[in-house]
């Protein structure tokens, strides 16, 4: 969870983040999601998402009409 937050929010967490708290989730993914959802890293990331938007826009096939 430490490095979760070092590589995805920039930063270590507060004190009161009850690092053991890791174990509730049961996969990597489950807190990537949870950091990359945050209000904090969307806010510090709207470039990035920006990117990832259109990207996956122009991945998805166009509906025949």
């Amino acid at each position: 969870m430490l490095w979760g937050y070092r590589l995805i929010l920039d930063r270590d967490p507060e004190q009161e983040v009850n690092l053991d708290s890791a174990s509730s989730f049961d996969e990597a993914r489950a807190l990537r999601e949870q950091l990359m959802l945050s209000p904090e890293f969307i806010q510090n990331n709207e470039k990035l998402i920006l990117e990832l938007h259109s990207k996956l826009k122009a991945l998805k096939p166009r509906a025949v009409a």
